[in-house]
């Protein structure tokens, strides 16, 4: 439920990894990305998420699933 924190704490991981064979930057994103889907701020979210597919590109999992959730955070958009 401290989802603010959560956020903080995942942005730093992105800014302060090193450069590992893990994609631990890119995780961190994701799970801010999801911090703020669950505060109710999908258009943060949507900016995490797009910030992955222009660093991993389309050719890698993680772009193609971070284009994925912005895709269905858009049609969620068009709902409302």
């Amino acid at each position: 439920g401290m989802y603010s924190n959560a956020i903080l704490e995942y942005l730093k991981v992105r800014y302060d990894n090193r450069p590992t064979k893990m994609p631990w930057a890119t995780t961190a994103l994701y799970n801010a990305a999801k911090c703020y889907e669950k505060t109710g701020n999908n258009e943060k979210a949507m900016n995490l998420y797009q910030q992955i597919v222009q660093r991993e590109g389309m050719g890698n999992t993680f772009g193609r699933k971070a284009k994925e959730e912005v895709d269905r955070l858009r049609s969620l958009d068009k709902t409302n």
